[in-house]
């Protein structure tokens, strides 16, 4: 016997214990039934099932064999009647249709849940990081003014920095022995963005002392 024999033969063995006690005939319809809704319909055959039964119940099945055979006919027929009926649901179909649905689910690509921005293409994109418009402080102001003259709008910190580097060119403000050390004190107004102990600032360390100058929020009020 194959692996799938085995198998429905032990669970023939816990059906025979159970209907041990019937009649003949109710004992071999109960374990004929078990047979054939456990077992693979396109693999049980008459045959199977008597040899089945004999594995079971020995000697006194041969006797028996053709009212056996008429019996199996009949209880196959019922049940595949019941099956085709209307009230009937195949539990391993059911199963098997929820299985390829569960896959098919988990198959479907995911779609992108549109933005109110994507849906009216008229409507203007949100600004984010460095092209988002900022407030400046009083003592930026001074430098580049509360307001970008090219565009007549507020500044974002690309521009900021932009200009400030316009301020540095245009005032000498860098070391002439390494142009990337900044003369902080060589110009009043450009002094006032970096606490008062700071000789001189890198390119880089420049840009973060400008962020405290720097505000999304209107009503932020800056340190003098």
């Amino acid at each position: 016997m194959d692996a799938e024999e085995v198998k429905l033969f032990q669970q023939l063995l816990k059906a025979k214990t159970q209907y041990e006690s019937y009649t003949s005939v109710t004992k071999y319809t109960a374990i004929i039934d078990c047979i054939i809704h456990v077992g693979d319909l396109d693999k049980v055959t008459v045959s199977r099932i008597v040899k089945s039964l004999e594995a079971l119940y020995g000697e006194e099945i041969p006797i028996q064999n053709k009212q056996l055979k008429n019996l199996i006919y009949e209880r196959f027929h019922n049940y595949q009647t019941y099956k085709d009926s209307t009230n009937y649901i195949d539990v391993q179909s059911s199963k098997k249709m929820k299985s390829l649905e569960a896959e098919k689910v988990k198959k479907k690509p995911t779609k992108r849940k549109k933005k109110e921005q994507d849906l009216n293409p008229n409507e203007p994109k949100k600004m984010a990081g460095l092209d988002k418009k900022v407030y400046i402080s009083p003592k930026l102001a001074e430098i580049i003014g509360n307001i970008n003259p090219d565009t007549n709008e507020l500044w974002n910190r690309k521009e900021i920095t932009s200009h400030i580097w316009k301020y540095v060119k245009a005032n000498n403000l860098q070391n002439p022995k390494d142009g990337r050390d900044l003369l902080v004190h060589n110009d009043f107004k450009f002094s006032q963005i970096f606490p008062s102990d700071i000789e001189s600032v890198s390119a880089f360390s420049m840009q973060k002392h400008i962020q405290k100058h720097v505000s999304a929020d209107e009503n932020h009020v800056f340190d003098d």
